[in-house]
């Protein structure tokens, strides 16, 4: 049994310039998945910023993080590369010494490392509340999979 996929970007590919999906590109889409083409979407995104797509389409699955964090329609986790909690202690450490605006984002949360007007405003782009302020005791429980400072 052989599979088809395709792996969609986000900005400027499913979405237009007006970050709305054109209707050629809705089309596009049901046509492949007429076709019996899993359709998924790739992107640098952290997963909060993804959960709109599905109100425009019914993605098979998504690659979040640069693939740090991937998950199908149905939320089960497919795949994942954590950073190392070491290194998250050892940005807080950093953090402390010299604050500068960095999110922290594990699989379905966000955080940031400290308050930054950069993050407030960057999520309230998208439509999302700012990310509470990261505590270190999530290290030793939970993954981070990537950092965007």
């Amino acid at each position: 049994m052989s599979f088809r996929a395709i792996f969609f970007d986000i900005d400027g590919t499913l979405l237009g310039r007006d970050k709305r999906m054109p209707p050629s590109t809705l089309h596009a889409l049901k046509k492949a998945r007429e076709n019996g083409v899993l359709l998924f979407v790739a992107t640098g995104r952290v997963t909060p910023m993804t959960y709109f797509l599905r109100d425009y389409f019914d993605f098979d699955g998504f690659a979040a993080m640069t693939g740090q964090y991937c998950f199908d329609k149905n939320g089960k986790v497919l795949h994942t590369l954590a950073i190392d909690p070491e290194d998250i202690r050892l940005l807080m450490q950093l953090q402390k010494e010299e604050p500068f605006p960095c999110l922290i984002a594990e699989g379905r949360e966000c955080f940031a490392a400290t308050p930054a007007k950069q993050i407030e405003d960057h999520f309230l782009r998208h439509n999302l509340p700012s990310p509470p302020v990261y505590d270190i005791s999530r290290a030793d429980c939970h993954e981070v999979y990537q950092l965007m400072v």
